[in-house]
């Protein structure tokens, strides 16, 4: 009857109790930098555990043993020892150098006993944990991981899983899959290797290749760090972006955060270059009179009346830093003259002007390689006041972020080409074999070259000596850029004396290389003297760093505009 009659059954049931499928967690895939370098990788660490059951005979002899290894008083070990149930974990995470000795050393205690006397009962299991070489550099970029218990076929396996930055963005392929084993037990559930059954195993997860510079990353935010030491800011953010390729070369932000702590506080970690809209202040100044040049409405030497700093209109006066009278569009971009633009912006009209906005990619996503990114804060005309043409003109009644701003003046740099921004440039498998890659995408024409090129050549005189940046100046480099000062809105009321200051600026203007921008919350002071030094320190440093050569030549008749900080004249723009 058993042999015959029950035979599949009673077989199946054997099965069962003694066979089991062990499922393996893959080995979650690296994160390099642009060169090669090691941001983010998995190390093996072990969870020392116990069988009280077959423990306890030796219970002080094992606390004896494990005491030195595992950093633990002997009381604490006997203790734990001593519980009932048959697992009983007595270290988390322990490294895997420890582990190896401590195995070794077990090994030759054993050896010198009968086989009834040996030690039995210790259990080492295996799980892995994200380490970060670098702590806090790029951070907000690399993200975080968490350990998560997964369920396989009863068995619990423990997964990484992205919680943010390019972790989360790409959590599928670093991942991998889980493999699996079949194995056979014996009535003690020790494997039967002999027994051993089909092998499946993990697919370890792909290697992540970002676009940021390690070195890029260093210099920017040691410089975020001493602006912040020095103005004390709310907050601080700075991006590097070639402005041909959309590529980002390094984004920091001010707080920062370790990657190791465990205990890191969640405030720090939202990545402010993507997930925090602003009112731009007048960076936003491209935008308008990129529109008239554009549209053939304004030329750079049409001269606007900017009513000597005091403007009324639809019954609201709009004031400027400084009392203006007539100003060309050149003076009025380098000199941020807020009557100036707003008018230029009634003279594109209100229609024209929020198809610009929208066209230079302001309202809508970037579609960056990284979560949490926020669309920003663009209203219809339909929902305008009669002063709100006149006020978006200058960079207020606007939200966008310094992602958004920095890819706007990269359109300018790149002759009128909206990028879409890269954070990561390739996928590797396993063998460093290329299985994706990342290639430029120009999402759209913004500008026509022609209309570029004259932007371009107001936008150097910002950082000539009658601009309003001057400290953004490089010697021997023709800079283009645009400075921002907004004032800070609390309880319905703009500030006087709090500013998000900001200055996103590109050299060398003749054919631009880097756009760089800076932006520090809630600040006293301007964006021409807080953030404008610190956009040329970062340029400076990142020039010689990456070798970056001057355009060699003098300048022939013709040319657009003339450089900032040099006595050779000025030099040709490329689409001259």
């Amino acid at each position: 009857h058993l042999q015959v009659v029950r035979h599949e059954e009673l077989l199946a049931k054997v099965r069962s109790l003694l066979e089991r499928k062990h499922y393996i967690a893959p080995v979650r895939g690296d994160i390099l930098d642009a060169k090669m370098n090691v941001l983010a990788q998995t190390i093996t660490v072990w969870n020392v555990a116990a069988d009280p059951a077959l423990v306890q005979p030796d219970a002080r002899e094992w606390a004896r043993i494990l005491s030195p290894a595992l950093q633990m008083s002997r009381a604490s070990l006997v203790e734990k020892l001593s519980r009932s149930g048959r697992n009983v974990v007595l270290k988390k995470r322990v490294s895997e150098e420890t582990v190896m000795e401590l195995k070794d050393q077990i090994e030759k205690i054993n050896s010198r006993q009968k086989k009834g006397d040996r030690l039995r009962g210790l259990k080492f299991e295996r799980e892995f944990q994200r380490y970060y070489p670098n702590g806090v550099l790029a951070s907000h970029v690399v993200g975080t991981t968490s350990n998560d218990w997964q369920k396989y076929g009863g068995q619990q396996v423990s997964i990484q899983m992205g919680v943010d930055g390019v972790e989360k963005y790409f959590d599928e392929g670093l991942a991998g899959t889980v493999g699996y084993r079949l194995i056979e037990k014996n009535r003690r559930g020790e494997e039967l290797v002999a027994f051993r059954g089909e092998d499946v195993p993990p697919r370890n997860g792909c290697r992540i290749v970002p676009t940021i510079d390690q070195t890029i990353q260093h210099i920017v935010e040691e410089e975020l760090e001493r602006v912040c030491e020095e103005r004390q800011p709310a907050s601080a953010v700075a991006i590097i972006m070639r402005p041909d390729t959309g590529e980002i070369l390094a984004m920091a932000n001010r707080p920062a955060f370790d990657l190791n702590d465990s205990n890191k506080d969640v405030e720090t970690m939202r990545n402010l270059a993507i997930a925090d809209a602003h009112e731009p202040g007048s960076t936003f100044k491209i935008v308008v009179v990129g529109a008239g040049l554009d549209q053939k409405m304004i030329a750079l030497n049409d001269t606007f009346f900017c009513e000597n700093g005091k403007f009324l209109y639809a019954g609201y006066y709009l004031h400027d830093h400084k009392s203006f009278g007539n100003q060309t569009v050149r003076q009025i971009i380098a000199h941020s003259v807020n009557i100036g633009a707003a008018k230029i912006a009634l003279k594109v009209g209100e229609q024209t002007f929020h198809q610009y906005i929208c066209k230079f990619g302001f309202g809508e996503p970037t579609s960056v390689q990284l979560p949490g990114e926020a669309r920003g804060l663009v209203r219809s005309p339909k929902s305008y006041s009669k002063i709100s043409q006149t006020r978006i003109a200058m960079g207020h009644e606007i939200m966008a972020t310094p992602l958004q701003i920095i890819l706007a003046m990269s359109a300018v740099a790149n002759s009128g080409n909206l990028m879409k921004p890269t954070i990561v440039k390739r996928i590797l498998n396993e063998d460093n074999e290329t299985i994706k890659e990342f290639t430029p995408v120009v999402r759209r024409r913004v500008l026509s070259k022609a209309a570029a090129a004259q932007l371009t050549e107001a936008l150097v005189k910002v950082v000539g000596p009658d601009g309003t940046a001057e400290k953004a100046s490089l010697p021997g480099w023709t800079v283009a850029g645009k400075t921002g000062t907004a004032q800070k809105l609390e309880n319905g009321k703009y500030l006087n004396n709090k500013y998000y200051s900001s200055f996103v600026g590109f050299f060398p203007a003749e054919k631009p290389q880097l756009c760089i921008l800076v932006g520090l919350d809630d600040i006293n002071d301007y964006g021409g003297q807080a953030a404008a030094p610190v956009f040329r320190q970062i340029a400076l440093r990142s020039a010689a760093y990456l070798d970056l050569q001057s355009p060699p030549g003098k300048l022939k008749k013709g040319r657009p505009f003339a450089v900032a900080g040099t006595d050779d004249g000025p030099r040709n723009h490329p689409e001259s």
